[in-house]
C-alpha cells in the first residue's frame, strides 16, 4: 500500500500547478499531505504503476480517485485490522471531496487570482504553494493554500458587509 500512497502524494503535488481552481488545488495538497504518511504496509506497486502510466492530468485524477483510492480503502478493510479503518475512511473522504470532473472548463486559472483587492495576496500564496509542490513539500503547499482560502473567505465576508 505504501508504494501507492507515495505515488498518490507525489502525483497530487505534480498536478497542483496545472489545476486552475483554488478549492481543488487546496484539496490536492491536503490529500498529498495525508497520503504522504506511510502505513508501514508494503505493496501497491501495481497501483502506483497505473498512476505513472496516466497520459495527462485528467486521466491521473480519474485513476487516482476512481480506481486507486477505492482500491486502497477496500484493501485496508479486507485486512480486518482496526487501525486501518481511519485510513479507509480517509480514502473514501478524498474521493467524495474531489470528484472527477465530467468536463473541465477551459480556464487557465481561478478568476479570484485576477479580480478584487486580495488577488495579489492570493496569487502570492498560490505561487508559494506551487514552489513548495515542485520541491515535494506537501505540508508547505497545503499551508499556503489554506492561507489563500482564508484570504478569499475574508474577502467574501467583508464584501458581504458581515463583521
Amino acid at each position: 500500500m505504501d508504494d501507492a500512497l507515495r505515488a498518490l502524494s507525489e502525483g497530487g503535488l505534480r498536478r497542483l500547478e496545472g489545476e486552475p481552481w483554488l478549492h481543488r488545488k487546496r484539496l490536492l495538497a491536503e490529500h498529498a499531505v495525508e497520503d504522504a504518511e506511510p502505513l508501514g504496509i508494503g505493496g501497491g506497486a501495481d497501483l502506483a504503476a497505473r498512476l505513472d502510466r496516466a497520459p495527462d492530468a485528467a486521466a491521473w485524477q480519474r485513476i487516482a480517485y476512481e480506481e486507486v483510492k477505492p482500491a486502497l480503502a477496500a484493501a485496508a478493510l479486507a485486512r480486518d485490522e482496526p487501525r486501518l479503518i481511519p485510513f479507509a475512511l480517509r480514502q473514501e473522504r478524498h474521493v467524495l471531496e474531489l470528484p472527477v470532473r465530467a468536463f473541465v472548463l477551459p480556464i487557465a486559472r481561478d478568476p479570484a487570482l485576477d479580480v478584487g483587492p486580495v488577488a495579489p495576496a492570493l496569487t502570492a500564496e498560490v505561487d508559494a504553494a506551487h514552489a513548495a509542490a515542485r520541491a515535494g513539500d506537501a505540508r508547505a503547499a497545503a499551508q499556503h493554500l489554506r492561507r489563500a482560502a482564508e484570504l478569499e473567505a475574508a474577502a467574501v465576508v467583508a464584501g458581504a458587509g458581515v463583521s
